[in-house]
């Protein structure tokens, strides 16, 4: 062992998927240090109360006060039985003490909740070399310090923050850094449906780390796809190991990464003493690894929710849209183009179809508005115009996707609740014999209430919330798939790195080099680069962006040209 801690080779040993799969199904549970006056501890019993296992709660409070009913043992060795996992609501002086007796009874995993290691200077930081020292002799694996836990729906979720219910299990699995934003994420999450696997909060990772976290998931077969909210990437060769194997699997991998400005990375580092990392670096590592970036929390939950639950994606970008809102309409088409989708004509089979099922002052195009005259018609239906438009439109093979905007659906159960939930049978059937894939989406971003919320669960719907959120969510699980296979089949060495050449030889031309013989020289010496085509025409140019994914940027190629920019000679973050 180092005088920075013990290696990375001796904290692994604690942190494998085997060992990670026992820390996150604990059957019996001690709080150590609970007590009903602080917050942490009322949060973490709700938590456990919301998954039903709060008869696997023991308390240990030298006070020996009960803990909502529930005695207190005045030391861990005063249990009857021993626990699965150990939560510690100790200060940062005690934690040390309380591993060590925690373990003398057979605790193997805890989690550390206390702030003032590594983020309070160099005391700190010594404390969190300690911690993970005395894991590694101990052998335990312990989440934290200042982290929040962890919820598993249907398991267990001693979590720190305040969760309010219901947990939807799903399978999107979550790591953040800061647990924190669990307050804002999970309410938003329920609000659409979204239920998740996992959600692990780190903390400043002495020893569970998010990149063992995310290595976890990836071999977990109830998670299909993964979330990160990271302040940076401590072990960045792992991390796009991961995304590659990740990438393999089929399991999209999406990240909200914080530290884009200045300001941001100070405040990573103010908040958990995590380095910021680069982040034009880290932004093209995530392209070379076929990881979706996103840059708020509404898109990482929108678009990660869509990820975890859609199990087709279009060949194409010809996309079909049916909705009952003529301005809905206008906005849609506006957000479809910039995401680079063609809203392309209808076919004339398709158009004579819609023309005679539509009132005569519809205008039959691409997207459609089929108009609200059904609310004035006597009579019910199961199904509704926008529906019956769907079926015409999916079948029609001038598109690759269809997009459908969901009437809204009643917040609350209807006192006859027949007519609506045969409707939505209906529409759940049509979407999954489409002949294309088809999507589903409002025009705003309200949360649903139980009812709808149990409904398309029931049905398999999954509603995107809002146009902009909801196309872009498409948007991005259209560029995943379109660059999935290119990614894999140009192999793993390749999205890691260059391979290297023992003796490279030198350029044959003096003076400025072309930024492309620049590249094969460095590359030789195992530099890694963003991935570039040369290219000789603007089609070809075309083509190459998109095998290689936007935004694009395009620059001239000319031995000699030191100042490409002072010519005009490099155009940045082209869209399409």
């Amino acid at each position: 062992m180092s005088a920075a801690g013990p290696d990375a080779a001796a904290l692994r040993t604690l942190t494998t998927p085997a060992r990670l799969t026992r820390f996150f199904a604990p059957r019996i549970i001690a709080l150590i240090g609970a007590s009903e006056s602080s917050a942490w501890a009322r949060n973490v019993y709700q938590g456990l109360a919301l998954t039903g296992s709060t008869d696997g709660i023991r308390v240990v409070n030298p006070s020996g006060r009960s803990f909502f009913g529930i005695p207190a043992a005045a030391s861990i060795g005063d249990l009857d039985d021993a626990p699965d996992l150990a939560y510690l609501f100790v200060g940062p002086d005690r934690v040390e003490t309380a591993l060590r007796e925690a373990a003398a009874v057979g605790v193997r995993n805890a989690v550390v909740l206390a702030a003032g290691f590594s983020e309070a200077g160099e005391a700190g930081l010594e404390r969190q070399r300690r911690l993970a020292a005395l894991a590694v002799e101990l052998d335990m694996t312990v989440l934290g310090p200042n982290s929040l836990g962890f919820v598993r729906p249907g398991v267990a979720a001693p979590y720190g923050s305040g969760i309010r219910g219901p947990l939807l299990k799903g399978s999107l699995g979550l790591v953040l850094q800061s647990g924190s934003l669990t307050s804002a994420l999970m309410p938003f999450a329920l609000g659409r449906g979204i239920g998740c696997s996992l959600l692990a909060a780190v903390g400043n990772e002495a020893v569970v780390s998010s990149m063992d976290v995310f290595e976890y998931l990836i071999d977990d077969e109830d998670t299909r796809a993964v979330g990160l909210f990271l302040e940076t990437l401590r072990e960045p060769h792992r991390f796009m190991e991961l995304a590659f194997r990740a990438l393999e699997r089929g399991c999209p991998v999406i990240v909200l990464k914080a530290g884009r400005s200045d300001a941001g990375k100070r405040a990573a580092t103010a908040h958990t003493g995590a380095i910021a990392s680069d982040d034009a670096v880290v932004d093209a590592a995530f392209r070379q690894a076929g990881v979706i970036r996103v840059d708020s929390l509404e898109e990482f939950v929108t678009t990660a929710g869509l990820m975890a639950t859609q199990t087709r994606w279009p060949d194409g970008r010809r996309m079909a849209v049916v909705t009952s809102s003529g301005g809905g309409s206008n906005l849609i088409a506006d957000c479809a183009s910039e995401q680079g989708f063609d809203l392309t004509a209808m076919s004339p089979a398709t158009a004579a179809q819609l023309r005679a099922a539509l009132p005569p002052f519809a205008s039959v195009q691409n997207p459609l508005d089929v108009t609200g005259a059904w609310m004035s018609s006597a009579g019910a239906s199961v199904t509704k115009p926008e529906d019956n438009a769907l079926a015409l439109m999916a079948a029609d093979s001038e598109y690759d996707l269809v997009v459908h905007v969901m009437t809204a659906l009643p917040q609350d159960e209807p006192a006859d609740r027949g007519g609506v939930e045969a409707r939505i049978a209906g529409l759940a059937e049509l979407m999954r014999d489409a002949p294309v894939p088809a999507f589903t989406l409002s025009l705003v971003s309200l949360p649903l209430g139980e009812y709808p919320r149990e409904l398309l669960a029931r049905t398999g719907i999954h509603l995107l919330g809002g146009i902009e959120l909801g196309i872009g969510a498409i948007a991005h699980g259209v560029r995943w798939h379109e660059r999935r296979e290119p990614l894999l089949a140009a192999g793993r060495a390749t999205a890691m790195r260059r391979p290297l050449v023992a003796n490279p030889p030198a350029p044959a031309q003096e003076g400025v080099w072309s930024e492309h013989d620049a590249r094969i020289w460095l590359g030789g010496f195992g530099v890694p680069f963003v991935p570039v085509e040369l290219v000789g025409s603007a089609s070809d140019a075309a083509a190459a962006a998109d095998r290689l994914g936007f935004p694009a940027v395009v620059k001239v190629c000319q031995p000699g040209l030191a100042h490409k920019s002072d010519v005009g000679g490099v155009v940045l973050r082209l869209q399409t």
